[in-house]
């Protein structure tokens, strides 16, 4: 039996989201970041409309981060519909595992790459709280703890269950070929939105779909024999893209 998949990722601000728009007749309504003030929002219209959708998420970096801060965002919310996910969590559908982690990225910890990154002006605009060397250090020992822990996490889970159809859901970017056509990539700030695929060899051999975030751009592509999908709400330049609430796949 296929299950049907609603994607999408980096809703951000719900004031800015029409929550009229996402697909309630898939099984599962997908988020994969950034989107955690979305989520009881969501919820609620799955009650009002009777829906059968259940939502499926991971948070991202900016549901994650706080200043310099890791905050931990916990729901499920209760009700009579099923809302799955936030931190790492694993849920089994017929015959398919969904894994579901923030996994973001690896960055350097020298202390002179730090202090270059703060000197960076890319870097300052998209962390402005991060204003010296020993604040932009203390930020990506927290980053890469994080993203040590996900990783931990998910290549423990996939053999978890045998003989079933592993989809990855994960707000971090497993791989810089999905980025190649990005207008981030060649930035000094490519480390905070990828991870290079050799990282998750393990897992990739072993999964059929991995659901990501981070970029504003869409992106559906096959890496090996998985197939990666991101679907932002918006581009670069705050424009819904065209499919940005309706993208629905079956697996």
């Amino acid at each position: 039996m296929s299950v049907k998949l609603n994607i999408v990722s980096d809703l951000h601000d719900p004031k800015t989201v029409d929550f009229s728009k996402f697909n309630y007749d898939a099984d599962y309504i997908v988020i994969a970041g950034d989107s955690d003030e979305c989520i009881p929002i969501l919820c609620n219209e799955i009650a009002l409309r009777k829906s059968k959708a259940k939502i499926m998420y991971t948070s991202g970096n900016h549901d994650l981060f706080k200043r310099d801060r890791l905050v931990e965002v916990k729901y499920p919310i209760s009700g009579s519909f099923k809302c799955v996910g936030c931190l790492r969590f694993m849920e089994k559908e017929n015959n398919i595992l969904f894994l579901m982690a923030p996994l973001l990225s690896l960055v350097p910890v020298d202390t002179k790459l730090c202090k270059k990154l703060g000197d960076y002006e890319e870097f300052r605009t998209f962390f402005p709280d991060l204003s010296d060397n020993t604040s932009v250090l203390k930020f990506n020992h927290l980053w890469n703890t994080k993203f040590v822990d996900d990783l931990t996490y998910l290549e423990t889970r996939i053999d978890e269950i045998p003989n079933v159809k592993v989809v990855v859901i994960t707000h971090g970017i497993p791989s810089f070929k999905l980025i190649e056509n990005s207008i981030v990539y060649g930035s000094q700030l490519n480390i905070y939105w990828a991870s290079d695929k050799c990282l998750f060899n393990n897992i990739f051999s072993k999964c059929s779909l991995w659901i990501h975030g981070h970029s504003h751009e869409f992106c559906d592509m096959m890496i090996d024999n998985t197939r990666c999908i991101r679907n932002p709400l918006r581009d670069y330049n705050m424009q819904i893209l065209p499919h940005a609430y309706s993208y629905t796949i079956e697996i």
